[in-house]
């Protein structure tokens, strides 16, 4: 039996993995309601309460922020050729802004009410890391600049704005130890699309790029890869898309002698997978499960755990592997411009701020160098 969808103008509900709760919207009165809720129903019943009783906004000249908000993401954030996964995290942080401070009218909002709904954030049941905060500053700092452009506020106050100290702290990202690089590189050798990680590892691929490859990306005779697309995850699945992270984030790299051979071999096993499957989802895709389909990074991300644990290595993220590939470049005397541009970074910043790890806890800088003997001097008769 085919699902019924809802009357037209009685708003929509949809489940948010994130908050793991139900979120509605609706609009009332010109302006975009959300409500939230534990179960479908209890959602539902809110739509109705909005739609019985109606919304008046408050009097005066001033918009309240939801109503900008959602402006300023179909009119802005929307037209700026941004990649899915950036303005799926900007509705995230929307979704969590109208919830909090979404009825705040914009001649009212001040950096108190946005510190206060970031300590609320931070202290609900979600608790909020601090990156998660910042992220949803940013949103806030953007939008209300769209506001200050059209005359709406004199200052933006989201650029004061304090991230609660309470907040739990981010995940410190790690660099394996050039010996935990060389175990990792002998276990890749081993596993089904292992080469995907040694190319994280070497070459610094995201891992939504090197899951994205299609074999017309690499000529191994050259040998290069064309790093064009990647995976993304877009209405609740996951997909090979045209759009990448940053405007520097299409590139071609140089490949190793040895991912080249891992590649060749890869080729052929892949190879002998789709002649003994019954069906294979997509010829194009270099990496791919064994029925053919795209790879997501819950699949990606427990494949690599898996093999750090049989190596007795610690659980690595993929994305540390790009670390690691950074930090080892930098401390072999790699300019740090040309690991930014092998990685696909347009300034050198984030590399060395974010990406470069200290590879050893002890430096011997001060070891190096040679200090001249310094004597006292002996005393004049």
């Amino acid at each position: 039996m085919a699902k019924q969808k809802a009357p037209r103008g009685t708003g929509s509900i949809y489940w948010d993995p994130h908050g793991e709760r139900y979120v509605g919207r609706i609009q009332v009165d010109g302006r975009r309601r959300s409500v939230y809720a534990r179960t479908k129903t209890e959602a539902r019943e809110k739509l109705n309460a909005l739609l019985r009783d109606g919304y008046q906004p408050r009097g005066g000249g001033s918009r309240q922020l939801g109503t900008l908000l959602a402006e300023w993401l179909e009119r802005d954030a929307a037209g700026r050729g941004l990649a899915p996964s950036t303005l799926n995290r900007h509705q995230w942080a929307v979704d969590r802004l109208d919830a909090t401070l979404g009825d705040v009218r914009l001649d009212e909002l001040d950096v108190g009410k946005i510190d206060d709904a970031l300590d609320q954030l931070a202290a609900n049941g979600e608790g909020l890391s601090k990156w998660s905060l910042r992220a949803i500053r940013s949103t806030l700092r953007q939008a209300l600049n769209y506001a200050s452009r059209r005359g709406e506020i004199k200052r933006n106050p989201a650029e004061f704005a304090l991230i609660p100290a309470k907040a739990q702290a981010e995940v410190k990202r790690r660099s394996l130890l050039p010996e935990e690089a060389a175990v990792m590189f002998d276990a890749f050798a081993e596993e089904r699309n292992g080469v995907m990680f040694d190319l994280m590892l070497r070459c610094g691929l995201r891992p939504g790029e090197a899951a994205g490859l299609w074999w017309k990306d690499l000529d191994l005779d050259a040998p290069i890869a064309n790093v064009t697309r990647a995976v993304r995850r877009d209405g609740g699945r996951s997909a090979v898309s045209d759009y990448l992270k940053t405007s520097k984030a299409k590139r071609t790299i140089g490949l190793p002698a040895e991912t080249v051979e891992r590649l060749i071999a890869h080729r052929r096993e892949q190879a002998a997978e789709r002649l003994a499957a019954p069906v294979w989802g997509d010829e194009r895709l270099v990496f791919a499960t064994p029925a053919g389909g795209v790879l997501d990074a819950s699949k990606i991300r427990k494949q690599l755990a898996a093999i750090c644990t049989a190596a007795e290595i610690d659980v690595t993220r993929p994305n540390e592997l790009r670390h690691t590939c950074a930090s080892y470049l930098i401390e072999q005397g790699v300019p740090v411009s040309a690991v930014a541009a092998l990685l696909g970074h347009s300034s050198t910043r984030m590399v060395e701020q974010t990406y470069h790890h200290r590879l050893r806890e002890v430096m011997d800088t001060a070891t190096t160098v040679e200090w001249p003997t310094l004597k006292a001097p002996e005393n004049a008769d």
